[in-house]
């Protein structure tokens, strides 16, 4: 099998779905035993020139699901605005994690400086171009958030703001790390250029056998460092993910990188390739699908000359692993090799075709590239259809969107994910949780709010705080056909010390009553619950995970008790 089969096979294109109850006939008892699926697809269609065409007409586009044309149920031209997000207003007591919608769509843009994954040579300069379309945009740019990720996680660097000079003054701040890249080609591990040993008829069976052992602990460092690099980069996507979903509308994440191995190096494959972080790509693709980020990756290397390509390429390529078969004095099976440049461009490729967005490659223009990709949120069609209920069977479904007449380039998602989100194992699901807690962005994929009374006396000295949770309409899935819901809701308290201690935890599941559902699609539902806990001041962080999609909500809060 080729490269470019297993790539092929990788490319499998993710998407959303929103659920939509079907009124029932009032002549009819009120049932709710099946469910239809509204498969909403963001559409951007611009002209030959490049830029976008409006005006244009439900009668203008197709939708075809795996080769089947699909009718369009509802259709929206979105115009955006630049205008700031306008939080909830603070009420004492009582706390939220999304904003209200007021009926604007705003022009949102994240921006990620990938620190971990770029090359130290070309991180300057990455910055200096994203600071270039900062500066010719300081009065049309929408709410822009800045983050840098490097090899100790995401870290966000100023929130959503529209005053671009804040944000070029963060940049000018940020110094530059050294990457996994830089590791990797500057002979951290094994030098790919020196010979075998067992090509060596002048070296002895010892110095044979430690070259072998030191060839075999180099490429499993190797790959050891490529996975936790990849792994890392996907925590940060999810973050992201998570903590944005709450905004309303399409987002668009510019991603200044240096390039994700797609395919990872491994001395103990056959192949000598590692395709066991596929669903870990899936995984990060649905759940930016989910919360309408489209990602735009922007390779920070730019334009490499020939020279320049092939250092790279030569540095960051692995010897054959070595088997028992080489200990004896045979030669291993060579691995398939990957050139890791064209590796990386195509791990950009299926972020932005996965999502909707575009990869910036092989361009030295880097801050016309960012230019486009926060242009790319000013305007777009947003097309839906209904998945019919006896079409239900899980798996990936391959979108197509054509549109009539003259134009240039049509961007949509590829595809979309049919099915309840995979239940994960306990492991994972405590793995998320953990992630969470630990991370520095707040999630807002679960919508909530918290109203917490005030506390009354308990036994042993300690005080009992209760407090209420209210799930707007629509942030819990509910799944069909028995109305499940399933959700782990925890609380930790941190005191002035740093202190943190796991003070409520609660999991839910349920089946809700077909007669309770209007009043729930309505107007939510809420939790009333208690917590016990010592006098003192504490942070409070509420932390909600929805085990039917995968999606979590976190909520801070401080809290004094007396």
């Amino acid at each position: 099998m080729t490269h470019r089969t297993l790539f092929g096979l990788a490319l499998i294109l993710l998407g959303t779905t929103i659920a939509a109850q079907q009124p029932a006939a009032p002549d009819k008892p009120t049932t709710f035993s099946s469910r239809t699926e509204l498969v909403t697809v963001p559409v951007i269609v611009n002209d030959k020139s490049g830029k976008h065409m409006t005006g244009l007409k439900q009668t203008d586009f197709t939708l075809e699901e795996n080769g089947h044309r699909r009718e369009i149920a509802n259709f929206e031209e979105i115009t955006t605005t630049a205008a700031p997000l306008k939080p909830r207003p603070a009420a004492q007591y009582e706390f939220s994690n999304f904003i209200p919608s007021d009926g604007q769509t705003r022009r949102v843009t994240i921006i990620v400086v990938d620190l971990l994954n770029t090359p130290f040579l070309y991180q300057a300069r990455a910055r200096a171009e994203i600071v270039k379309f900062l500066s010719n945009h300081l009065q049309d740019n929408g709410p822009t958030a800045l983050n840098v990720l490097n090899r100790n996680g995401l870290r966000p660097v100023h929130s959503f703001t529209t005053d671009t000079s804040v944000l070029i003054a963060a940049l000018n701040k940020l110094k530059s790390n050294i990457s996994t890249q830089d590791e990797l080609a500057t002979g951290a591990f094994v030098n790919p250029e020196s010979s075998n040993a067992l090509d060596d008829p002048s070296s002895t069976e010892a110095s044979q056998l430690l070259e072998i052992m030191n060839q075999r602990a180099d490429a499993d460092f190797g790959a050891y460092k490529q996975r936790i690099q990849t792994l890392t980069t996907l925590d940060a996507l999810d973050q992201i993910a998570q903590s944005y979903a709450g905004i309303p509308g399409r987002k668009t994440l510019i991603w200044a990188t240096g390039g994700l191995p797609f395919l990872l190096n491994d001395p103990d494959s056959v192949t000598g390739i590692d395709t066991t972080l596929m669903d870990n790509y899936q995984r990060t693709w649905r759940a930016l699908n989910a919360a309408e980020i489209a990602v735009y990756p922007v390779d920070a290397q730019g334009l490499l000359g020939p020279d320049l390509s092939q250092r790279a390429m030569s540095a960051r390529s692995r010897p054959p692993a070595m088997t028992q078969a080489s200990r004896t004095g045979v030669r291993a099976p060579t691995p398939l090799p990957v050139d890791p440049r064209q590796n990386a461009q195509d791990s950009l490729r299926a972020f932005a075709h996965s999502t909707g967005g575009h990869p910036c490659i092989n361009q030295n223009d880097l801050a016309t590239c960012f230019a486009r990709a926060e242009e790319d949120s000013s305007q777009y069609y947003l097309l839906s259809y209904y998945l019919p209920s006896d079409d239900r069977k899980p798996g990936w479904r391959k979108l197509k969107v054509q549109v009539a007449g003259a134009h240039g380039e049509i961007r949509a998602r590829d595809g979309f994910y049919v099915g309840d989100n995979p239940a994960p194992d306990s492991k994972r699901a405590r793995n998320e949780l953990q992630l969470a807690y630990s991370s520095p962005l707040a999630f807002t994929a679960v919508p909530m709010e918290v109203h917490i009374a005030k506390a009354a006396p308990a036994e042993n000295n300690t005080r009992k705080v209760s407090f209420d949770l209210h799930f707007p309409a629509n942030s819990i899935s509910i799944a069909a056909p028995d109305n499940a819901i399933g959700l782990d809701i925890e609380a930790i308290a941190t005191d002035e010390k740093g202190k943190s201690v796991r003070v409520f935890a609660k999991t839910i599941s349920a089946h809700l009553k077909p007669e309770s559902l209007p009043g729930v699609n309505k107007n939510g539902f809420r939790l009333a619950e208690e917590l016990v806990i010592a006098k003192g001041h504490y942070q409070l962080l509420f932390v909600v995970r929805d085990d039917g999609n995968g999606k979590i909500g976190t909520l801070g809060a401080p809290l004094q008790v007396d």
